[in-house]
């Protein structure tokens, strides 16, 4: 009958005028057995007659003579759009942010996040290539809109060296959360879900997240060349997740230099960091090109280096921010596993390893800054423990104060007392105080 309406109204066009709501509910009840592009078709025609016929809208919402309506259309057009589709789900790769091919060379590679979205440059504005993994947890939604507000800033005008330095970040999240709820599991996937599509800064890995392990819990003690204190015991650990998040930037940045792993309570000033870790690591703190990087280890003296360093030659960065060369992260990848762990330490056994399989050519940590100000110390290239939304927008806003956290280890002493040093500069307090305020 639909059929017989549509061609007796392609015949004679008045009869759309004797009877509009018939003519529009044959286009739409042919439109369901027809192929994509005449479906399309008949709904077009039904959406025009729709609108542009006086009245007849209101009429068929107000009167509901005929099964016939706006919304009725707008589904049909949804459910030929979406026809032989499956939903999304967080770990497959369309999720994903977009990776790199070659520095310098692909567009695709300029894509950073800061101020709202991502913002493109021009290829050619970068020939070094940093990758930050920012650790977050899944529902820490307005801390990353926070974080994104910032980076446009903190990550402009970086160099490594005498190489212009692009910085790129993104936050790692796992799809699993086997502590919560289904129904919060749901909502809250469907929020990363969206959260994803706006930015395209977010990693999704393939492992369970928001969930602490107890230390007592480690699936393997740490190496006997990684000597813990008997009184170091955090009061969780990670549970894998930071081995994954490197992979995931590895593969995701194959051309990516240096790979960081950084706590989303760290404020990081790129345009010092990089700075610092150049005139640590790198012969007279120039670079002229990537290729010349040494196998690096980056960070800052761990709480218990002193400690680890002064008994047993091991120089450990701390947990807020560390990174490696893409040398190291690739053999770490190959070599190693995931494991539970004090996800710090485990970064220091990874680093142990390395040493041990390359005796000839072992890691450079010369770039894991000490304690305190000036171009060896860490202070002023970043901030950690900067735990609440509100301290997080103070340290960054706020130009003439600045702020204070109180953070492990800011200025270190082999007596772990107080500074005394006075070089170590204005605005370092005691032994865990540290003033930040950005330029």
């Amino acid at each position: 009958a639909s059929f017989q309406i549509h061609e007796a109204w392609e015949e004679d066009p008045a009869l759309f005028d004797a009877c509009p709501e018939g003519v529009l509910t044959a286009l739409v009840y042919l439109s369901i057995a027809q192929e994509k592009d005449w479906k399309y078709k008949l709904l077009h025609r039904a959406t025009f007659l729709l609108y542009s016929t006086p009245s007849l809208a209101y009429n068929l919402q107000t009167f509901g003579r005929w099964p016939m309506s706006d919304r009725l259309i707008r589904t049909m057009y949804h459910n030929s759009d979406v026809l032989g589709k499956q939903p999304l789900r967080l770990g497959e790769v369309d999720v994903q942010s977009r990776g790199i091919a070659t520095p310098g060379l692909d567009e695709d590679f300029q894509i950073k996040t800061g101020g709202g979205g991502p913002a493109r440059r021009p290829a050619a504005a970068c020939c070094f290539a940093s990758v930050s993994m920012i650790m977050t947890a899944p529902e820490s939604f307005e801390k990353r809109r926070i974080i994104r507000s910032t980076l446009r800033e903190l990550t402009s005008g970086v160099a490594m060296g005498d190489l212009g330095a692009d910085v790129i970040v993104r936050f790692a999240i796992g799809n699993k959360y086997p502590d919560w709820t289904e129904a919060k599991q749901r909502n809250i996937t469907d929020m990363l879900l969206s959260e994803s599509s706006s930015y395209g800064d977010l990693a999704i890995l393939n492992i369970s997240d928001a969930s602490l392990v107890a230390w007592s819990d480690f699936e393997t003690p740490y190496s006997d060349y990684i000597p813990v204190p008997v009184w170091y015991v955090p009061g969780y650990c990670d549970t894998g997740k930071t081995w994954h998040l490197f992979q995931w930037a590895l593969t995701q940045f194959p051309s990516a230099d240096l790979i960081f792993k950084q706590d989303d309570d760290a404020i990081v000033d790129w345009r010092v960091a990089l700075t610092r870790f150049a005139g640590r690591a790198l012969p007279q703190g120039n670079l002229s090109s990537s290729s010349q990087l040494p196998s690096l280890f980056l960070g800052r003296q761990h709480s218990y280096s002193g400690i680890l360093a002064f008994n047993y030659q091991t120089t450990c960065a701390n947990g807020e921010l560390y990174g490696f060369s893409r040398d190291v992260v690739s053999w770490i990848g190959e070599n190693t596993h995931s494991l539970v762990g004090a996800e710090d330490l485990r970064a220091c056994e990874w680093a142990d390893l390395f040493d041990r399989s390359h005796p000839q050519d072992p890691i450079n940590r010369h770039g894991i800054l000490e304690p305190g100000q000036g171009p060896d110390g860490y202070c002023g290239a970043w901030v950690h423990m900067v735990k609440t939304d509100e301290q997080y927008l103070a340290c960054y806003q706020d130009r003439v104060n600045g702020c204070t956290t109180t953070d492990h280890n800011v200025c270190w002493s082999h007596s772990w007392g107080e500074c005394q040093d006075p070089s170590m500069g204005e605005g370092i307090f005691d032994n865990n105080t540290q003033h930040w305020k950005l330029p």
